[in-house]
């Protein structure tokens, strides 16, 4: 039997190899010429506003346009745009195969975590995005919330993320906290606490779903 009962995972650079999809969009709109730097990269799993100030903020002027621009066309594409990490897919029906319960809570805005679900017709237990319960990471209440909604406590479940604000908020949430090292956050600070990581999406069924108590 599998130690824990749910598995609760960010998305954005966890699940979705996002620098790689926003890579392809930039180069596809001219926005970029050369692939994206670490800082860029890091931002892609923070802030698309931010990102875009850093990587056009002195040429093109009204960066508010210019993200308005970026969403719709991002959720224009979003079939064509989004990556996920090898594995990932797998790794969500390979959980729900062996009866735990699985699901999502990201930052990013909820109408893309949906659509996202849909698309790829992800079998989830809880999808939640930012904009449903006014929280977002690091606070702990999205991590709380999918608990609850999952019949669990939180001490059952891990929470698998690439961020500080992720381990924050499992780590504020009493959730056993697992840091994706292969996402956008290349160089972590040892302040944040987490119990254990993993260097690829594979590990994560490799450790957690076949350990048994």
């Amino acid at each position: 039997m599998s130690l824990f009962k749910g598995y609760l995972f960010d998305l954005d650079g966890t699940l979705l190899d996002t620098p790689t999809s926003f890579e392809k969009m930039f180069f596809e709109l001219e926005w970029i010429t050369e692939p994206l730097s670490p800082t860029a990269k890091f931002l892609c799993g923070i802030d698309t506003r931010a990102l875009l100030d850093y990587l056009l903020g002195h040429e093109l002027g009204d960066i508010r346009k210019h993200h308005e621009y970026f969403l719709a066309y991002y959720d224009k594409n979003l079939d064509r745009f989004t990556t996920f990490y090898p594995g990932a897919i797998e790794l969500l029906t390979e959980i729900k195969q062996n009866q735990r319960k699985v699901g999502i809570i990201s930052n990013k805005e909820h109408h893309f975590c949906e659509k996202i679900s849909e698309l790829f017709n992800l079998d989830l237990d809880i999808m939640l995005g930012s904009g449903v319960l006014g929280y977002k990471k690091p606070h702990p209440a999205p991590l709380l919330y999918g608990a609850n909604q999952l019949e669990l406590k939180p001490y059952e479940c891990i929470y698998v993320g690439d961020m500080p604000t992720d381990l924050r908020a499992s780590h504020l949430a009493l959730m056993h906290g697992v840091f994706a090292r292969y996402g956008c956050y290349l160089e972590f600070d040892p302040h944040y606490h987490y119990q254990q990581e993993v260097d690829s999406v594979s590990e994560i069924a490799t450790i957690f779903l076949h350990k048994t108590e």
